[in-house]
């Protein structure tokens, strides 16, 4: 009953029901967590001898570590019920998903997620039993949740092969239907009864009559999907069709099946495709329909030979310039500049010939990100925000002048383009009450006026039109750290993404000819390079261009001229020793270089560890610890590394790496006696979350990490050689470690309730509460603080101010009081370490913040 507890859960509203029993929303009272509750039918797990299904569909699901597969936390069994508790997955189910005709790069993305699902637990020795829609959870960021192995069971379970798994009827295989086991390949069959569903609205055996349907499964041959849908790739249809095979041997693995998914993926366009109320008699004229919405461009052009091209600095100002956008005509380009890096923006517009800029007065507004520019290259549009903090887009002359509101800004984002018609904007915003963005066509002459082209999507930004005014290019956000580029028709409908797989982009933009989209890209190379993606998502990308990209962001390309103009990074940072006694000593430098050298951390026998992008990319570095002997620890040449602390035993190395795409935790062993300082790296999570920030245990067995695989960040703790992480924090954290005494860990918050807090050792389910150490810290101080035996040491560098630099601050963790480390004139960066005897700090000084706007031409 909704209303009770069981145990330390309270249980909420029931979610569903069916044969297996039936799932409720709970709250975990101790860890302060939602949950699913999923209560058995009474006496279902009551069999002597025999582990109940409750247990064995925890043991199924519990034993798989996969980041597609449900998360059981906890078995709850008495003599008179049973029930499992498992993670509550935000999202709908894929009978709803599929329920309103998706694309097809949405059902390939879904299935490949399935698919590989299936293998890791067929690899395992497990069978699932009851593959359907209703049992796969579709979360709103796109990722799939494979649910209920109540049916499952080990294959090791059933020597005679002949324990009859029951299932539902519409999704059997040929062989449960004649009363043999379900296999491996029974799931695939069921896999593909789904996945022909999903691509032709129909199911390949349908009848109402049981019997009927049952025999249809044993002995007819389906039609091809791609009869009923002309549109289907054939690969697909024929992929499909081997799934629903009589002859379980001749059917796919799972593996296979996912190999063979991520291909087709990979090289087709996600279009639409034919919802489930297409009848047979009008296929033909929604065919023809929906394929006047797909992207059919000229052939791409040959690749630009960027060697060939004028490269140089707009005005290389002493500063930070930033936001660039280069007018149609190529003649302009806006920028937003700060002589120093807490200084209030300019805004100003230079000539691309040269000469001094003109500095746009903007009165009380701070001008916000990129400008847009008219099609006549005479005005600007920008997001300008007012004393109260309210922010618009306004309209501008760019030789100055009046200033016009456009469209007050709904939410965080509001990204714009102007189209090359110059009646409306492109934008990007969130609706109020809404945690979704939405993609809006703003007529300027109707002012307010708005005009939605797309659904709420998650996470979705920069919208730009084609030069031909045809197509509008967007970022799709899949993870904190990767993005798909995106397309949709600039009147409406459905969209396809042109990147083959998500990736880190640090900016795009249209080719000329209105055929491709440019971006700066760190997933097809070693590094960040320029890469052209031709926006019918069918063609291989060409690579442009690799000359300095390593440091560079911020694209932008004339519509006409077709320069080009981006922001190369041009900071530098150095890593200092800095007593903390109280004695008047100078800070001494350690580790320099013509590059980023930040996040030192000291090992307890005194060796360094830092991340540099000195090698042209983010990589650990280690040196001794008077700075000498540095030498390069990890080789992944490209993707972002970093966060790293050694073990106690200082022989290892923990770090943040982003190989895959995607934030997750690593390993190496850096005291193996050979030529190299280092070993080869081990990845110990694999997550579709930001797993950041890994740090170790005082006896050096356990790793604690950040990860927001609940929907926010929250400590976790993973056993040194992998496994299943176990979640710490139920209330935020982003940085955690352990005292030298073993009693209490320590831990950060960014949001909600910045600050630092702590929890008592050992750490136990419905132990104390968590005590506040220092509340309300500055947002970026959560990164930067070091932990000694009875102080705590942190950076508020939120507190910037001008012509201010924060001081170090100590807290006494016995006292809890609050004092200044002066840090002389140095303005640090991220990263605190104490050094092993406690009085001194490794800490980042930012020796340099500069950047300047690029041109080539």
């Amino acid at each position: 009953q909704a209303g009770m507890n069981v145990g330390r859960y309270r249980v909420g509203t029931l979610l569903g029901s069916g044969a297996t029993g039936s799932v409720y929303a709970g709250f975990d009272q101790e860890l302060n967590r939602a949950v699913a509750i999923k209560f058995f039918p009474p006496g279902s797990h009551l069999k002597a001898g025999v582990p109940s299904r409750p247990l064995r569909e925890a043991r199924a699901a519990s034993a798989l570590n996969h980041p597609n597969i449900i998360m059981v936390h906890e078995v709850l069994e008495t003599r008179t019920a049973a029930a499992i508790v498992m993670e509550l997955v935000s999202g709908v189910t894929l009978r709803a998903a599929a329920g309103t005709g998706p694309p097809l790069g949405d059902i390939l993305n879904w299935s490949v997620q399935l698919a590989n699902a299936l293998a890791v637990a067929h690899n395992n020795g497990l069978v699932h039993g009851d593959i359907k829609p209703e049992n796969v959870m579709v979360r709103d960021d796109g990722y799939v949740k494979l649910l209920d192995f109540g049916l499952a069971a080990a294959l090791s379970d059933a020597p005679n092969n002949n324990a009859f798994l029951t299932g539902t009827p519409r999704y059997l295989s040929p062989e449960q239907c004649t009363g043999e086991a379900a296999t491996r390949a029974s799931d695939m069959f069921s896999f593909g009864v789904m996945l022909y569903e999903l691509t032709t609205g129909c199911h390949p055996f349908e009848s109402d009559d049981m019997l009927v349907l049952l025999k249809a499964i044993v002995s007819i041959h389906p039609s091809p999907p791609v009869y009923l849908n002309r549109r289907l790739p054939r690969a697909l249809s024929a992929l499909i069709l081997r799934m629903l095979s009589k002859d379980s041997q001749d059917r796919p693995a799972a593996a296979e099946t996912a190999e063979q998914l991520d291909v087709i993926r990979a090289r087709l366009t996600r279009g639409p495709l034919i919802g489930k109320r297409a009848a047979a008699l009008v296929f033909a004229a929604l065919a023809l329909a929906a394929a006047a919405l797909v992207f059919v461009p000229r052939q791409p052009r040959a690749a630009v030979d960027l060697s060939r091209m004028n490269v140089r600095p707009i005005a290389a100002q002493p500063g930070l310039e930033t936001n660039p956008s280069l007018s149609p005509d190529g003649v302009w380009i806006s920028c937003l500049y700060k002589p120093r890096s807490n200084d209030r923006p300019q805004f100003q517009v230079h000539a691309t010939r040269g000469g001094p800029p003109t500095v746009l007065d903007t009165g009380d507004l701070v001008v916000e990100e990129s400008a847009s520019w008219s099609p006549d290259s005479h005005d600007l549009v920008f997001v300008g925000r007012d004393r109260l903090g309210k922010r618009a887009i306004y309209r501008i002359s760019r030789n100055g002048g009046a200033i016009s509101k456009i469209a007050e800004c709904l939410g965080a984002g509001c990204d714009f383009d102007w189209a090359p018609d110059g009646h409306s904007l492109a934008l990007t915003d969130t609706p109020p009450g809404k945690k979704s963005d939405e993609l809006f066509l703003v007529e300027l002459a109707a002012g307010r006026s708005r005009r939605s082209l797309l659904q709420p999507t998650r996470w979705i930004s920069n919208p730009r039109f084609s030069p031909d005014g045809k197509w509008i290019a967007f970022v799709r956000l899949t993870s904190y750290t990767s993005h798909d580029l995106c397309v949709l028709p600039s009147s409406g409908g459905p969209f396809h993404c042109v990147t083959r797989r998500p990736g880190s982009l640090a900016g795009f933009a249209w080719s000329t000819d209105s055929t491709s989209l440019i971006a700066m890209s760190g997933r097809q190379g070693d590094r960040p390079e320029m890469w052209q993606f031709p926006a019918d998502g069918h063609s291989e990308p060409f690579h442009l261009a690799a000359f300095d990209f390593g440091r560079a962001l911020e694209l932008s390309i004339s519509r006409r001229k077709g320069s080009i103009a981006w922001v190369r990074d041009m900071s530098t940072e150095s890593i200092w020793r800095m007593p903390v006694s109280g004695v008047a000593q100078p800070a001494e430098l350690l580790v320099s270089s013509a590059a980023i050298d930040a996040d030192a951390e000291w090992s307890r026998q005194g060796r360094i560890a830092f991340r540099s992008n000195r090698s042209g990319s983010n990589e650990i570095w280690i040196a001794r610890g008077d700075g000498s002997g540095q030498a390069q620890a990890t080789r992944f040449r490209g993707p972002f590394v970093g966060d790293v602390h050694w073990s106690p035993d200082g022989r290892h190395l923990a770090f943040t790496c982003h190989s895959a795409g995607n934030a997750d935790i690593f390993t190496v062993l850096c005291d193996s006696g050979g030529p190299e300082p280092c070993g080869t790296p081990k990845q110990l999570t694999q997550s579709p979350a930001t797993d950041v920030n890994p740090t170790w245990s005082s006896d050096g067995r356990s790793i604690y990490f950040s990860s927001d695989r609940t929907g926010s960040f929250e400590v976790w703790k993973i056993d040194r050689d992998g496994g299943q992480p176990v979640r710490v924090t139920g209330n935020g954290g982003y940085l955690a470690r352990e005292s030298a005494d073993q009693k209490w860990l320590y831990y950060s918050k960014m949001a909600p309730g910045k600050g630092f807090w702590r929890l008592p050792m050992p750490l136990a389910e419905g132990g104390p509460k968590e005590e506040a150490v220092v509340p309300d810290t500055p947002f970026s101080a959560a990164a930067t603080w070091a932990l000694g035996p009875h102080v705590l040491y942190y950076y508020p560098s939120g507190e910037e101010r001008p012509g201010r630099v924060p001081s170090v601050r100590a807290v006494d963790l016995d006292t809890l009081r609050v004092r200044d480390v002066t840090t002389g004139n140095k303005r640090l960066g991220r990263g605190l370490s104490l050094s092993p005897d406690g009085s001194s700090l490794l800490h980042t000084n930012k020796d340099r913040t500069s950047s300047s706007v690029m041109v080539a031409e």
